[in-house]
């Protein structure tokens, strides 16, 4: 097929036949749409009573099927139930943002306990904030999961979730010190770049199949050592979702890899999902 043509060309430092093997044979079954949510400003009082300040706040989310959605989940968030209590997976977004516009803003959703990507995010016209908000209501779907957004073209995207409080936001590391520290979001440098992609080859070379998204294996095609030894995306083509791919797979080392204790049954149910509906040990609803 036109295809397996494409895809076998060669030049990608990824493996482009283990990628075509597993395009032709891969079915890719996803639900498409996007997040609905209410966005409320909420007044702030001082202890005295005074009104000092506003600040925004995301209630009602729920999940909207459509065919031209620029959300595919191919898995729903996975928790079970032990005796009383609900033992959540944890999950960890990567999203990298449009850029000079040119791009796409895309994030990945892996699932921690196994490394699988469960849901993509990618749009190309949109503004900042309304890609954070996105961000806030994937993250909160997937079990308040952590989300590390590149910042190095605009800190906006984060500065939305920080403003919204949420809670699970990668804070940069230093790589002469293993403690938690830095700012919030995740800087693609000439030392973090190679670093990650090297593990995201490394990662695809082991188990193709932990990657789910048809475009995302399509972009891994054109995803090049150029002759100034640069790897990049070939001229003409993007890598939007191979980067927050790689960033997804880079921070995951930072999170929780085994199911998390997160409360008691009625009350994580009350809590997060409207109405209450556990399918196949999947919350199909929030």
């Amino acid at each position: 097929s036109p295809e397996e043509a494409f895809v076998t060309s060669g030049g990608s430092v990824f493996d482009t036949e283990k990628i075509s093997n597993y395009l032709s044979r891969g079915t890719f079954n996803s639900r498409r749409g996007y997040f609905s949510y209410k966005l409320r400003p909420e007044t702030m009082y001082s202890p005295s009573g005074e009104i000092y300040s506003y600040k925004n706040t995301i209630s009602d989310i729920s999940f909207v099927e459509s065919e031209g959605g620029y959300i595919s989940i191919v898995t729903e968030p996975r928790a079970t139930i032990e005796g009383g209590s609900i033992l959540a997976n944890p999950y960890v977004i990567g999203a990298d943002t449009a850029g000079t516009g040119e791009d796409y803003f895309s994030a990945k959703v892996i699932d921690n306990t196994s490394g699988a990507c469960v849901a993509t995010l990618h749009v190309k016209n949109m503004d900042e904030d309304l890609f954070a908000h996105q961000l806030y209501c994937l993250g909160r779907y997937y079990h308040d999961a952590l989300i590390a957004v590149e910042i190095n073209y605009s800190r906006h995207p984060v500065r939305v979730l920080r403003e919204l409080e949420y809670k699970n936001l990668y804070s940069s590391r230093t790589f002469s010190s293993s403690e938690r520290g830095g700012e919030y979001g995740f800087l693609t440098t000439s030392v973090t770049r190679p670093i990650i992609i090297s593990n995201l080859i490394s990662i695809m070379r082991e188990n193709i199949e932990l990657e789910t998204d048809r475009q995302t294996l399509m972009e891994m095609t054109t995803f090049i050592r150029r002759e100034d030894g640069k790897i990049a995306a070939a001229n003409g083509s993007h890598d939007d979702l191979v980067m927050a791919s790689a960033i997804a797979h880079f921070v995951s080392s930072s999170f929780a890899h085994s199911p998390v204790l997160v409360g008691q049954r009625k009350e994580f149910i009350s809590m997060h999902f409207s109405p209450p509906t556990l399918q196949n040990e999947a919350y199909m609803e929030w």
